[in-house]
């Protein structure tokens, strides 16, 4: 009975991360004028598959970047998708970092 409860408080507590990650647009050097920028959303599912909330469109943060930051161009350009998973409830997340070359 012990070993039961003690595994039950184990997955309550622990979390699991599912990572993925791809890199685009890495034509040219870094920029010397260029400002590392980033933006993300979050989402919210239970039990890791229904989801209430999904986060935004990598594409959606893409041009949210461009706009708030007044960029001509996003180089070195890396998306990341990853889900923290609880026991009863998960947490997707968008990720979009890039160079701002003004």
């Amino acid at each position: 009975m012990f070993f039961l409860s003690l595994s039950l408080a184990l997955n309550v507590l622990a979390s699991c991360t599912i990572p993925y990650s791809k890199q685009i647009y890495r034509s040219e050097p870094i920029h010397p004028t260029s400002d590392a920028v980033q933006k993300s959303a979050t989402g919210f599912s239970l039990f890791g598959l229904i989801e209430f909330s999904e986060p935004a469109p990598a594409n959606k943060l893409f041009d949210e970047l461009l706009a708030e930051n007044s960029c001509n161009k996003l180089d070195n350009v890396e998306i990341d998708y990853y889900q923290i998973n609880f026991l009863l409830f998960g947490l997707p997340k968008v990720r979009v970092k890039a160079d701002c070359v003004q």
